[in-house]
């Protein structure tokens, strides 16, 4: 079974993290796959209910994203709330 990793934002379809992230896990021979999830804010839930479900593992969150992740993170740091 291979382990589902998303970076979530709007506009990001020329990312590099894919790829980056995908080369990696194959040269460490880790089941992981990283893939990019374009959306507009009503998909938002949708990711929200791909974590609970299973689908997916983690998301890593860019713009204009990163506001709504941190309001609906079941747990935070410092470190955040101050960046």
């Amino acid at each position: 079974m291979t382990t589902r990793l998303e970076l979530v934002g709007r506009g990001i379809s020329h990312s590099l993290s894919p790829k980056a992230w995908n080369r990696i896990f194959a040269a460490l021979d880790i089941p992981y796959a990283y893939g990019l999830r374009d959306i507009e804010e009503t998909g938002l839930a949708a990711v929200i209910d791909d974590l609970q479900s299973g689908h997916l593992f983690q998301v890593h969150v860019t713009m204009p994203y990163k506001q709504w992740a941190y309001s609906v993170a079941e747990e935070r740091s410092n470190e955040v709330a101050i960046t």
